[in-house]
């Protein structure tokens, strides 16, 4: 599901029951991480993983979202393989848990 509007995005999210959710931090009009944030507060999006893809000057934006609970990142150009990985990495751990 590709939402590029952060409020419906996070409605979405609060109402589906998704494996992950990425967060692009470049949203045009809003802060990334502001939707990260929220996703992190809300009780039915606590415990989904979230992966952040940012650029690679976006160094001190990604430490921030690491800090309050984002699980991992991407930077861009994001290879596939990688893309591929990470989620997978992220929903078994948070299958495992």
């Amino acid at each position: 599901t590709i939402e590029p509007d952060p409020h419906r995005a996070l409605l979405t999210a609060t109402e589906g029951a998704f494996d992950a959710v990425l967060v692009s931090l470049d949203l045009e009009g809003f802060d990334g991480l502001r939707l990260c944030s929220q996703l992190r507060s809300l009780d039915r999006t606590r415990n989904v993983p979230l992966i952040m893809m940012a650029e690679p000057h976006d160094r001190a934006r990604i430490v921030r979202g690491l800090v309050f609970g984002v699980h991992d990142y991407l930077l861009r150009p994001v290879d596939r393989n990688e893309l591929v990985a990470r989620v997978r990495t992220q929903v078994r751990r948070r299958r495992f848990s």
